[in-house]
């Protein structure tokens, strides 16, 4: 580096002229990242931020194959990791005194722990809140799966919903929508 050589008789030089990027480069580029997000159970879409090629039917279906695989990871997670470290721990605490407790009681905290994973929000919330209302109506739905969905138990929802309404009475306040009230039939959505 930094010299001038002399080059033997007979030599010549050849110079050093990239060609790359080509315009093939972007199709290479997008092949790599569908693999890697293939391999990694996401659409590539989501993982490349590259909603070039994209519309609502695919965008959407693409969301939900990545929440089916969050969800099966999620609940590996719960069942292989959180679960096991929280009988350990509730085991440990019982046992030392820091939980007063009797141990007798361990099976029955042990198993009816529920860890809640996170919710998923919708692509399209009106269109989706619409199908769970007509699922609800069907029979097809309840409303555990609906909270499930969110992240929620539905216990809790009810319990926000009533903490709220005594509240906006309290306050004077009236609530111009009733959640969970009579409602007139909701007109499904014909695309």
């Amino acid at each position: 580096p930094g010299s001038f050589e002399q080059l033997p008789q007979g030599m010549d030089i050849k110079l050093f002229d990239p060609t790359h990027p080509t315009s093939a480069f972007s199709d290479f580029h997008k092949a790599v990242l569908r693999g890697i997000a293939s391999g990694l159970g996401v659409s590539y879409a989501s993982l490349a931020s590259d909603l070039e090629n994209v519309n609502y039917s695919s965008i959407r279906q693409g969301a939900l194959d990545e929440r089916d695989f969050y969800r099966t990871l999620q609940q590996f997670a719960i069942e292989h990791f959180v679960e096991p470290v929280f009988r350990r721990w509730l085991q440990a605490s019982m046992t030392s005194g820091d939980l007063p407790l009797p141990m007798v009681k361990f099976e029955k905290f042990a198993e009816n722990m529920v860890f809640r994973p996170r919710g998923f929000s919708w692509v399209d919330p009106l269109k989706e809140i619409n199908a769970n209302i007509v699922g609800l109506q069907n029979g097809v739905l309840s409303l555990q799966d609906v909270a499930a969905h969110y992240g929620r138990d539905v216990e809790e929802v009810f319990e926000a919903v009533e903490r709220e309404r005594e509240l906006a009475e309290s306050h004077g306040i009236s609530l111009a929508f009733q959640p969970f009230g009579t409602k007139r039939p909701v007109e499904p959505i014909v695309e």
